[in-house]
């Protein structure tokens, strides 16, 4: 029996009746025109207690998108501007404080090495440099279940765009990759 003040969830947890649990969520800003139509990106922002999570998943496998011949650049559909995955705001994601990513399937014919980047610009284009203003993560090769924390700078990433970059020089379109991207971000409104 629970102890008084206490309801027992049947599958897993006691919560306190006398605390308030809030929940909602939100739409992301979805990715820009240099990521195709046919890419799945899919955005999802729910918030709990203040706490704002924003995960995307990304399958780069799933339309034209390319990696080029040399590291650092853009990958995004070939030569196209406004290859970023998403735009990171205060009024949507709270003030961004972590994240992280996780390779779900390893990326295969572009390069494996794929990093994430924060940009104050939005018209980057696959194929341009991408990683002068923050990398976010450095990740190396991909492998299976690869997870790499996100660095995030002092001045934080709020109004940046994220961006998917390359370490390493293999040309390619992308033929198989799929990634989860979590940010965490603290609300700026009150409770």
């Amino acid at each position: 029996m629970a102890a008084a003040g206490y309801i027992k969830n049947a599958s897993l947890a006691t919560l306190n009746t006398t605390g308030v649990i809030t929940s909602s969520s939100a739409t992301g800003t979805t990715e820009g025109t240099g990521i195709d139509a046919s890419d799945a990106v899919s955005i999802n922002v729910g918030e709990i207690n203040s706490e704002i999570i924003t995960t995307i998943f990304v399958d780069i496998g799933a339309g034209s998108i390319v990696s080029s011949s040399s590291a650092g650049d853009v990958i995004g559909n070939s030569a196209t501007a406004n290859a970023y995955i998403t735009q990171i705001t205060s009024a949507i994601n709270g003030i961004v404080y972590k994240g992280e990513i996780i390779c779900l399937e390893v990326p295969t014919i572009g390069d494996p090495d794929i990093n994430v980047t924060s940009n104050s610009s939005g018209t980057l284009a696959e194929d341009a440099a991408g990683e002068g203003d923050n990398v976010l993560a450095n990740c190396d090769t991909h492998t299976l279940a690869l997870r790499t924390e996100f660095t995030i700078p002092a001045s934080g990433i709020q109004d940046d765009y994220i961006y998917f970059t390359h370490g390493g020089t293999t040309a390619g379109t992308y033929d198989a990759g799929k990634f989860l991207l979590k940010f965490y971000g603290a609300k700026t409104t009150g409770l």
